[in-house]
């Protein structure tokens, strides 16, 4: 595999045949459950149109909670400590857009309107990433991430594919947020999802970065001489 480049090795799997991940928890906040300050969410319940402002920020929590999932299996598999240390540092930056996407989608709830995205990401509350409780229902499987199997060998092609697995998860949400800056009128929405598309676009050029030199050295690199990507 060495040399291939990812756009060679990856398959961009559209959408509407998008399955969720086999192993993954379906999580869904029910009337009454804890905030985690001891207050009760009463979100509203009526039937999601999953291209609106709040069906948008759902999708979004679906996929950051399921790419947290990845990375810290990704971290948990990974042939070498510099990778699993890298996989945990995006499975924590996961964990930051979760936030900020439920701390969005609370205030539209609330007929608050859209809270700046740094003030979202300011706000504490408790939340068990790999199992949060998400308003509603799940999104349907087309709006999901594609099936990773978690049943791979330890070894440096393992993390190569992983690598390729995470592009694709990253394509999928930045393209999620790319619809909702292009689709709303409010500046705030626009700001918080260019936001997000640019952490995305980060963690491709890191992912993309990364599996090229592990494809052309076979090796992660040497704990005394950082890739240029790396610093």
């Amino acid at each position: 595999m060495a040399g291939l480049r990812p756009v060679q090795v990856r398959v961009l799997v559209h959408h509407a045949v998008l399955q969720r991940y086999s192993w993954m928890p379906s999580s869904r906040a029910q009337p009454g459950a804890d905030d985690g300050h001891g207050m009760k969410i009463d979100y509203k319940e009526d039937k999601m149109d999953w291209n609106s402002p709040k069906g948008v920020l759902r999708r979004g929590m679906s996929l950051e909670r399921d790419g947290y999932s990845f990375y810290i299996e990704a971290a948990e598999n990974a042939s070498d400590e510099r990778g699993a240390a890298m996989f945990r540092d995006l499975a924590n930056q996961e964990v930051d857009h979760l936030k900020l996407l439920l701390a969005e989608y609370r205030a539209l709830d609330a007929d608050e309107g859209w809270v700046p995205y740094k003030e979202a990401m300011e706000q504490s509350f408790d939340i068990d990433p790999a199992d949060p409780d998400l308003p509603g229902e799940e999104p349907p499987e087309e709006y999901g991430l594609p099936v990773f199997t978690s049943d791979r060998e330890v070894s440096l092609e393992g993390d190569i594919a992983a690598l390729d697995f995470g592009l694709e998860t990253e394509d999928i949400t930045r393209d999620l947020y790319a619809q909702g800056a292009e689709e709303t009128d409010d500046e705030r929405a626009r700001t918080a999802y260019e936001f997000l598309v640019e952490q995305e676009e980060h963690h491709y050029e890191l992912l993309e970065n990364t599996r090229n030199y592990l494809a052309d050295n076979q090796t992660w690199w040497d704990s005394e001489e950082y890739p240029f990507f790396i610093g």
